[in-house]
């Protein structure tokens, strides 16, 4: 604390920082001897301007970390710990330790830098691509360097996409980086009923010619040209559906009933003052978009109209921005295609809105890896767990062949009341009740392809069940 404080630029004024110097008149005098090898240490001057400090908490060099602390939080910020976290295990490994916060917060910035070097930011990111082994594919701007757009995909994610193309969800999002820059999130849906991420890309803007670029490096990784998707299901983006059209012409679109229902709960908090009514308007929405008949729709609409008005400011949003596409939302339009119920909730993996696209990126390899690893975990217990419910002798050509989760959409069907309508067959490709009810086998060329792909060796044929990955060797 002796001495004053000497600022580095005297005309610049920094809010919020501080000074521990006070002009204290203590002073230590240290004085090596070569004869015997010792320090003398004299004290010239032992008083002091300022009260003793009762801890040490809080001071830069009481809570420096050693060398084994720097290398846990290390492991700890490449694992996505948050830094409270990070300093209640060091102080449960050390009881002792002194760290405050802020130098959690430093070394964790002090390890990223050490891990990038004198790379920039998008080169560090490509590199970390190349080290694990993804395809890419990048576009710069003319006449430079620039990275304009940046498409990746795990090669796990290309094998299931290769085997799972039936339905693939579509999302676009800018509030994963700090730089706002649009993210395209594709996913599909296996025959466990988990979803995995197929691919990811980086865009400049969200403009249909961008939008295209990506969908058709998409379109890249599929081997054979009649495994086109049957299915995309994305948000009411222009540019999206649009690109859809163009790049999967023969594939149905549809529209997530997931985001529908959030932007009209959205705009009703924003048009009705009464929050009682709010969950009334909610449930009264999903009757329409879940009708399966077109006088179930009707009836739901006159519900919906005498509920918030004929006229008002929600009703007239509806008209406008959802009723022109109600057949590729509303269930009795969309249950003629094999969507699996697919309308899965994106982006759950990339929570932080202002780190940098490494960080981003590290978010998404790891959750791409935990995904691998649970769909191969049910791939395995479909084949060698044989679930009591499924002893029985209808499911005698299922068991083992098909996945578990088709086996319990097909059991929920053989328990329904009241009258078919046939829906499974449609959506799902499984033997709906009435035609389970002429069963007392079911042979296996009843289940579609996609339910029977377990196993790692077979090529893909009608006679023979293909696939299950070897995902562990990703």
């Amino acid at each position: 604390m002796g001495g004053k404080y000497k600022p580095y630029k005297p005309v610049l004024v920094r809010k919020g920082t501080g000074t521990k110097k006070c002009d204290c008149s203590f002073r230590l005098k240290a004085r090596y001897t070569s004869e015997d090898g010792l320090w003398r240490l004299i004290v010239v001057r032992g008083d002091h301007n300022h009260e003793p400090t009762e801890t040490l908490v809080g001071h830069a060099y009481a809570g420096h970390l050693t060398s084994q602390e720097k290398d846990m939080v290390g492991k700890m910020v490449d694992n996505r710990v948050k830094p409270g976290n990070m300093l209640l295990a060091l102080k449960d490994a050390n009881p002792q330790n002194l760290t405050t916060i802020r130098q959690v917060y430093n070394e964790r910035m002090t390890h990223v830098r050490a891990k990038r070097g004198q790379l920039s930011e998008m080169q560090h990111l490509m590199r970390l691509l190349e080290e694990d082994g993804y395809t890419q594919w990048s576009r710069t701007k003319e006449d430079s360097t620039v990275i304009r757009s940046l498409f990746w995909a795990h090669p796990v994610s290309i094998k299931l996409f290769n085997q799972f193309p039936t339905v693939v969800l579509l999302d676009s999002t800018y509030k994963t980086n700090k730089y706002m820059i649009p993210l395209l999130e594709m996913v599909g849906m296996t025959l466990v009923g988990f979803t995995y991420t197929i691919g990811f890309g980086y865009m400049c803007n969200e403009r249909e010619p961008e939008v295209t670029r990506a969908l058709e490096k998409l379109r890249g990784l599929l081997l054979r040209e009649e495994d086109m998707p049957k299915v995309m299901v994305t948000d009411k983006d222009t540019a999206l559906m649009n690109a859809v059209t163009t790049t999967f012409p023969t594939a149905a679109h549809l529209l997530c009933q997931f985001h529908i229902a959030k932007c009209v709960k959205a705009k009703c908090k924003l048009t009705i003052q009464d929050k009682e009514m709010w969950d009334d308007v909610g449930d009264a929405w999903n009757r329409v978009m879940y009708a399966e008949s077109a006088e179930e729709f009707n009836a739901g609409m006159d519900f919906l109209r005498s509920l918030v008005g004929e006229h008002s400011n929600l009703m007239n949003y509806i008209k406008e921005t959802w009723l022109p596409f109600k057949h590729k939302f509303v269930k009795y339009a969309i249950d003629r295609y094999m969507h699996m119920g697919a309308h899965a909730k994106l982006k759950a993996c990339i929570k932080d809105s202002k780190s940098d696209m490494c960080a981003a990126w590290a978010a998404i390899h790891r959750c791409t890896l935990l995904q691998h690893t649970r769909i191969n975990a049910a791939f395995q217990a479909s084949i060698f767990i044989r679930k009591h419910t499924f002893k029985e002798k209808l499911y005698d050509n299922l068991r083992g062949v098909v996945s578990r989760y088709a086996l319990m959409l097909i059991a929920k069907e053989k328990t329904r009341v009241g009258k078919c309508g046939c829906t499974t067959r449609r959506t799902h490709n499984l033997p709906c009740s009435c035609r389970l009810g002429m069963m007392t086998t079911i042979p296996l060329t009843a289940v579609d392809q996609h339910w029977r792909r377990l196993t790692s060796t077979s090529a893909p044929d009608e006679s023979q069940p293909v696939l299950g990955l070897s995902i562990g060797q990703s």
